[in-house]
């Protein structure tokens, strides 16, 4: 930087959003440094400052009020802000040329366990600035022991303010970690994101049972596509599941399609996108998607997750490189309700996640209508119905991006029950060798006695 001066927030870092910031640079640091200090805290014994300053924030507007006066992505802002669409005037792609025109060297401090990983990917696709991306298995800013932070702000401080060159800028950009492997294995670097090599590879939902969840369906997922001209799940919203209580809670309340046990271990790295063919009785209604990997012992684990309310299906060619993901904008005029009867396809993307399925486990996708606690589903009364439909024409489906080495040749069938056919009839069989050779020793006894009643009668 200028000046040899440097931004550093984990909310808003590098001053990325402060446009006087990114305009004048490391000049305007310093300005807010020297020239605009922090107020003094005076002496108040009588306590007049403080009820002053307490009665001037009564007339701080409300932020909540605010955004419910913005339900769409181009609403005009009600009451403290009238007539400022304020989430296109906030949104950082609107400043996007201005960023990469001030040359700011950005470090993207990100996290699997964290909403804002989508963002910090996307900004590192489009800006122009040098930037370093590093991601890790942690939550929003608990890097816990699993990386040294410190060392890597100074590592950055070095190289940016002390032109020392020690090779961070010689490694490739990206940074990650994948779950599920040993630490000494978990990290990896590269150039480009998402991975040149993924394999999109697409499990889709099939009826059950999989034998392996006690939901709603225990639904099939599976490589291969549906060859029904009919098939669906039906499911009454149940607004008591939430992701504060586990994915077991939800497994059991909602509908879940699980694969059969895994024949190798196999790395999902990227962005999954689902393809969900959905009815309901309702005219709108939240889906919420959950990818889980289940354990040989049945235990279920969170991987990552999505959502999308129904009525903003609506897909549009994203203003910015969304890295080839779905976008939905969210204007009022892109707002339609479910028709009534009749199946929709919602097409939406997963958080991104770097994750290691182990061989022997399975795959599980979970959908549920709410996130009690978390979300603001409106609850309806009675509760509506929904069907997914797993058909020729309408195959809901979610598509992984495997890397390449671990994606060929995988087949998950869609009908495991062959699988257990087997087991039976090498049951039956047995049981059969058991029956059929006491049969022949009860018929040698026979032989044996008879043998002996015809000397006896000699």
């Amino acid at each position: 930087l200028d000046d040899d001066a440097a931004l550093l927030g984990n909310h808003y870092p590098g001053g990325v959003f402060a446009e006087q910031a990114a305009a004048s640079r490391s000049q305007q640091v310093k300005e807010m440094d020297v020239d605009l200090p922090a107020a003094p805290v005076d002496d108040d014994p009588g306590g007049a400052l403080l009820a002053e300053a307490i009665a001037q924030h009564r007339a701080n507007g409300d932020f909540h009020q605010l955004a419910a006066s913005m339900p769409h992505r181009d609403s005009a802002a009600a009451g403290l802000e009238t007539n400022r669409q304020l989430w296109l005037e906030w949104g950082a792609s609107n400043y996007l040329p201005q960023i990469s025109q001030s040359g700011i060297a950005i470090y993207h401090l990100a996290a699997w366990y964290d909403y804002y990983r989508l963002g910090a990917l996307l900004a590192f696709k489009n800006l122009d600035n040098p930037q370093k991306v590093l991601i890790g298995p942690w939550t929003h800013t608990r890097y816990g022991e699993y990386f040294d932070l410190g060392a890597e702000h100074l590592r950055w401080y070095d190289y940016w303010l002390k032109g020392i060159d020690n090779g961070i800028m010689s490694e490739p950009p990206v940074y990650y970690y994948t779950v599920g492997v040993p630490e000494r294995e978990a990290w990896h670097f590269t150039s480009e994101w998402p991975l040149p090599d993924q394999n999109l590879t697409a499990l889709y939902f099939h009826a059950g049972p999989s034998g392996s969840a006690r939901s709603a369906n225990d639904g099939l997922l599976s490589t291969q596509a549906p060859t029904d001209t009919a098939g669906q799940d039906d499911y009454v919203v149940d607004y008591t599941t939430t992701s504060s209580e586990g994915t077991e809670w939800n497994d059991q309340r909602g509908l879940t399609y699980t694969s059969v046990p895994l024949p190798r271990d196999l790395q999902v790295t990227g962005h999954p996108v689902v393809h969900l063919w959905v009815s309901s009785t309702a005219s709108d209604g939240d889906f919420f998607v959950s990818l889980e990997e289940v354990s040989a012992k049945g235990v279920s684990t969170y991987v990552t997750d999505g959502v999308l309310r129904a009525s903003h299906r609506a897909l549009t060619e994203p203003p910015f490189g969304r890295l080839g993901l779905p976008y939905h904008r969210g204007f009022a005029q892109d707002v339609a309700d479910l028709p009534a009867s009749e199946a929709v396809e919602l097409v939406f993307d997963l958080l991104p996640i770097s994750n290691v399925f182990d061989a022997g486990s399975r795959i599980r996708v979970t959908i549920t209508c709410a996130d009690q606690g978390n979300m603001q589903t409106p609850v309806l009364s009675p509760a509506p119905k929904i069907s997914v439909y797993h058909t020729v024409a309408q195959a809901s489906h979610i598509v992984l991006p495997l890397v390449a080495a671990d994606a060929g040749e995988l087949v998950l069938p869609a009908n495991p029950a062959s699988r257990f056919d087997i087991k039976l009839l090498a049951i039956i069989v047995g049981v059969l060798i058991l029956v059929g050779g006491a049969v022949v020793a009860a018929g040698r006894g026979w032989i044996r006695i008879r043998r002996i009643d015809a000397e006896n009668s000699k």
